[in-house]
């Protein structure tokens, strides 16, 4: 097509022939609320209701200034929302969940630009009903102590250097982060250079607090407690509410059906009839610019150890990357032996240690320090991986990492220092609270993470990767102990043991036979400076932990036997989540990238128009997993049941019956490749041969094969891996979905119908 052509003929024949209009396009100031009462509105109750005596949630929303007259004000009120929330030595931390007043802020607190008015939200999950106007003179006492105070100096640097970080650091998408900072004050007719003039902001800011004026106070004042232009919300949880909405939509469709003429339901027949043509006609996508598969480069990009030294008798690799004068550390152990008795509980340990204090500083204090020296303190997850040649065998690894701004290498360390050798497990009430709150936070991600629930139960019964930490059985593990510890009269006596063995996992993680060390900075001086510091942080480890140096003799993982599940989670929802789980391969296999071609054809093809365009759902797609072992196929806010495992089947003898165009091939390739060759934020180039144990080598070898796929090797692997196993039944299903079904139909079909936490293990 000739691009230039087509413009001109529409420029004369169509837009020539008309003329150039002034409009405003300035988005307009809203109406000032003028009803204050506050508006108490009926939702579902929470998917597993953590504490029946607390469970509503409370906002109350300012709308403030004018984003497109003074950016300054913007980037203020933002630092203010940092400080006043975000640290656990915060106003509002302190006022609103140290107390137990709430489990956690509402979603969306804080400090917002998007719109032309900003606003800003305070608000808390997990009240009494009848704690509403507690929560409201708890927040404005707060706010009144502030202006009479002000901020402590420590927590003011920490919130700016947590604000300098968050646009300094380099990620994947740094760009397109930048340009959708710019988005708000270009809409609303600013400078749109605004975001990239932090530096002269903060300049600005510090010799305002130099001369020790109010800036703070005064926008306390101004934007929340003289400010008339806001809105309360208590929301109530209704046990009717899905069942009154049922009906209501039922009510409706009913008049809707009565109102129609006989001419229109024949109309709407044909017009249904006209949709499913058009749904199963095959769409002409030549129509569409697109790459070929001549583009994708032939060559792995290789990232390179700048070093590789031993300290103290622990490895430590070097990466140079521009960093943009951030170095990252990340410290990886070997947990595959973790003792059974520990295992259950390192999920949870590896979500507390952030939050605890040390034996020189309380958790307020230390994470200030964290703030004011580091990225995000220390953060933490485990790997649960099928070898590279097997999904037979798999390894467990648990990293920690720490980053920081390359002038602040000294006090990181002393950090870093003080979480290994001195982390505190004995503040009861503290780690009660953090428990409570993330046990709520995770039991309400259930109305919305159904997929990825589903797909981590439904893949746990195939492979031992998949099978070593079930995200849902570490939730219901997390949420009986959370029911204990609010049942009990003395939470101490629960606690002991449980923090004995966070304090035994701590311990067993920092064997020095298993340590190793992955460093991305900058420049290669760092790299003795932080070698120097690895040196004297070994030598700590040896004097705090007794067992540091000892040698851990290896040990076999329990053989792992696999097993089909099949289980319905009812949730108060009026939509599905489900998800069909088949057995896959490990990396290195020959099988993969053809694996991953069909399911990348699959997701953009039969699926879409299968389950989604005819079926309803708001989306579905295919995924092949090597780190799992597992393929999973699933569909997200889905209206039907049982009938989506039929679309599934539909999908898969349609692969195996070759009903697959070169094309498709093409694009499946296009699609997979645009995943492996995203940018790669510069702390994560070089890591999957640290953590992964994938050299260039292999990756080079998974690039050539991925390819090199072709129509034959696609059919061979879908009957082989999909077709068959199906045929057998050795698929396993999971659905979370609305509990308004006929669960005797489930059952008699072979079904396990329950609530999410119940009986949700499926390790046998």
């Amino acid at each position: 097509m000739d691009i230039k052509k087509c413009m001109d003929e529409l420029e004369i024949n169509a837009l020539g022939k008309f003329e150039k209009i002034k409009i405003n396009t300035q988005v307009g100031i809203a109406k000032k609320i003028s009803k204050k009462d506050q508006i108490i509105l009926k939702v579902p109750p929470d998917a597993v209701p953590t504490n029946p005596n607390k469970p509503c949630k409370y906002a109350k929303t300012y709308v403030c200034n004018d984003i497109s007259k003074d950016p300054y004000t913007t980037f203020l009120l933002g630092i203010m929302s940092t400080a006043l929330f975000d640290s656990q030595d915060s106003p509002m931390f302190k006022a609103l969940l140290e107390s137990e007043l709430g489990s956690d802020y509402v979603q969306g607190y804080g400090y917002d630009f998007s719109t032309r008015q900003g606003t800003f939200t305070i608000g808390l999950n997990g009240i009494s009903e009848k704690d509403d106007k507690k929560v409201e003179e708890t927040i404005l006492k707060t706010l009144k102590k502030l202006v009479e105070t002000g901020f402590d100096k420590a927590l003011l640097e920490s919130a700016l250097h947590q604000f300098e970080i968050r646009n300094k650091e380099v990620k994947e998408n740094y760009g397109l982060m930048l340009i959708s900072s710019m988005i708000p004050f270009t809409l609303h007719s600013q400078d749109p250079l605004i975001p990239l003039k932090l530096n002269e902001f903060i300049d600005m800011l510090r010799t305002q607090l130099a001369k020790d004026e109010p800036v703070f106070q005064d926008l306390i004042t101004k934007y929340l407690l003289e400010n008339t232009n806001y809105v309360r919300i208590l929301t109530v949880p209704d046990s009717e509410f899905m069942l009154n909405l049922n009906e209501k939509e039922a009510k409706s469709l009913l008049e809707m059906k009565e109102k129609l003429t006989e001419e229109s339901s024949v109309k709407i027949n044909e017009e249904t009839k006209e949709l499913l043509v058009v749904q199963n006609k095959e769409q002409n996508v030549d129509l569409l610019p697109t790459l070929k598969v001549e583009d994708i480069e032939k060559m792995e990009k290789s990232v390179n150890y700048s070093q590789e030294v031993v300290v103290g008798g622990m490895p430590v690799k070097y990466i140079i990357q521009p960093t943009n004068g951030i170095s990252y550390i990340r410290l990886k152990t070997n947990i595959y032996d973790l003792p059974v008795e520990l295992r259950g509980l390192l999920p949870m340990y590896r979500g507390l240690i952030n939050s605890l204090g040390t034996e020189k500083h309380s958790y307020n204090e230390f994470d200030i320090i964290k703030d004011l020296y580091t990225v995000a303190g220390i953060t933490s997850s485990y790997i649960s991986r099928s070898e590279n040649d097997t999904i037979d065998r798999h390894s467990e690894q648990f990293v920690m990492k720490i980053a920081f701004l390359d002038r602040n290498i000294d006090n990181a360390f002393e950090i870093l220092t003080e979480f290994l050798t001195q982390l505190r497990f004995d503040e009861y009430e503290h780690i009660t609270n953090l428990i409570q709150r993330s046990v709520k936070g995770r039991t309400q991600d259930l109305l919305d993470s159904g997929t990825n629930y589903g797909s981590s139960l439904a893949s746990s019964s195939l492979t031992s990767a998949a099978n070593s930490y079930e995200s849902l059985e570490i939730l219901k593990h997390d949420c009986n102990l959370a029911a204990q510890l609010m049942n009990a009269i003395s939470g101490t006596k629960i606690l002991d043991d449980i923090l004995l063995k966070l304090k035994q996992i701590h311990s067993f993680i920092l064997n020095k036979s298993h340590l190793e060390f992955l460093v991305h900075t900058s420049e290669e001086k760092n790299q003795d400076l932080i070698s120097e510091r690895l040196s004297f942080l070994e030598n700590s480890l040896k004097h705090t932990y007794p067992n540091f140096e000892d040698l851990r003799p290896p040990s076999e993982y329990p053989k792992f036997d696999p097993f089909v599940y099949q289980a319905y989670f009812t949730l108060p929802i009026q939509v599905n989540y489900i998800v069909e789980a088949f057995m896959g391969t490990h990396y290195d296999s020959e099988d993969y990238p053809v694996l991953k071609i069909l399911c990348e054809i699959m997701s953009m093809k039969s699926l879409l128009k299968e389950v989604r365009e005819k079926g309803g759902a708001y989306g579905a797609g295919a995924k092949v997993d090597s780190a799992l072992g597992t393929i999973v196929l699933s569909s997200f806010r889905d209206p039907n049941t049982l009938k989506t495992f039929n679309a599934f089947e539909k999908s898969i003898i349609e692969f195996c019956e070759g009903r697959f165009t070169d094309r498709d091939i093409d694009e499946g390739k296009l699609g997979v490749f645009s995943k492996i060759d995203k940018p790669v934020a510069v702390y994560d180039k070089g890591i999957d041969k640290f953590l992964y144990k994938i050299d260039l080598e292999m990756k080079q070898r998974y690039r050539e094969r991925l390819i090199g796929v072709n129509r034959e090797k696609i059919i061979e692997v879908a009957k082989k891996y999909l077709e068959e196993p199906l045929q057998k039944g050795l698929s396993s299903k999971v659905i979370f979905g609305m509990e308004d079904v006929n669960k005797k139909e489930l059952r008699d079909a072979g079904w396990k119908v329950q609530a999410p936490i119940e009986v949700i293990s499926n390790k046998q």
